[in-house]
């Protein structure tokens, strides 16, 4: 999930970049 403040160049667990940086989503099928 995009959010456009997020430059990319901070590490994400810092204290007031956390919370606030691109986040993904894992979609599995059972084969």
């Amino acid at each position: 999930l995009h959010r456009p403040a997020d430059d990319r160049t901070l590490p994400v667990f810092e204290a007031n970049t956390r919370g606030h940086t691109d986040q993904f989503i894992l979609k599995y099928r059972k084969p």
